[in-house]
């Protein structure tokens, strides 16, 4: 908490919603929240096939939970540096004593706190279920672990191409669109019928085209398959998931570069 970015990116979502607002958003959650423990409790609770009850929801909630996230990381990272220039305050901030490095990774880390508050509130459901199912024998910790794994790197993937947009175009707008362009339109959809259209040229039915290993959605139903223990299964989630965080690694430096040339060049 020393980076006064970092404080300042976490002060402004305090500020954003006013406190009333925020009393009564959390006031709606909690309740919710009660009633859907309350729910599942019951349900599994009178089911008498309660470990397949638990792993099914489990996987529902990892599901959700992951597209909550996944949705909603990319949005929240756009005005990073494009608000900065849309308010001309990325000068000031350029001409600071603080490194390029703790600028970008200030404004990082806070939306990362961000979005494993959203984590956090699905957790306890998950937590529950899981227990329930992984003490029926119908669910692996391996399973539950690795698809945490895969929502966080996915989500960190999302927030460097985010941050890249933000970087690279002149308003925030803009990096929205692009990004949602990136990380939907070509990374899930486009994606997915490319592989589709090569299984069937190649004569192949069964989808293996190395294009899904940049799929978020088909990586993450490959951390929550049963199979994964197969060394082919293990080779696809590993080269996925590295793709993303080698990917991720550039953005940022490549983001880190080129500020760090934005401010030789106003100094």
């Amino acid at each position: 908490m020393d980076n006064p970015v970092l404080r300042k990116e976490l002060m402004r979502y305090r500020l954003k919603v006013a406190k009333p607002v925020k009393l009564a958003t959390v006031l709606v959650v909690i309740l919710i929240f009660l009633l859907l423990y309350i729910e599942i409790g019951l349900s599994l609770h009178n089911s008498s096939n309660q470990g397949s009850d638990a792993s099914d929801l489990c996987n529902l909630l990892l599901w959700l939970q992951f597209l909550g996230v996944l949705i909603f990381a990319p949005g929240i990272m756009c005005s990073s540096i494009a608000q900065e220039r849309e308010q001309q305050t990325l000068d000031m901030l350029l001409y600071s004593p603080l490194k390029t490095e703790e600028i970008v990774f200030g404004k990082i880390t806070a939306r990362i706190i961000a979005v494993s508050f959203l984590l956090l509130l699905i957790a306890p459901l998950i937590l529950i279920c899981a227990l329930i199912a992984m003490n029926r024998g119908s669910l692996h910790l391996f399973n539950v672990m690795n698809a945490y794994l895969t929502t966080f790197i996915t989500v960190f993937f999302a927030l460097a191409i985010s941050l890249f947009y933000s970087w690279r175009l002149k308003r925030t707008l803009y990096a929205l669109i692009a990004t949602y362009s990136t990380v939907i339109g070509l990374l899930i959809i486009a994606d997915s019928m490319v592989s589709v259209a090569l299984s069937i040229i190649a004569g192949s039915g069964n989808g293996s085209s190395p294009l899904l290993w940049i799929n978020p959605v088909m990586l993450f139903n490959q951390a929550l398959s049963p199979d994964l223990a197969h060394p082919q299964s293990a080779i696809f989630q590993l080269l996925g998931l590295a793709f993303y965080l080698v990917c991720s690694f550039i953005l940022i430096w490549t983001v880190i570069r080129g500020l760090k040339r934005n401010r030789t060049n106003t100094a």
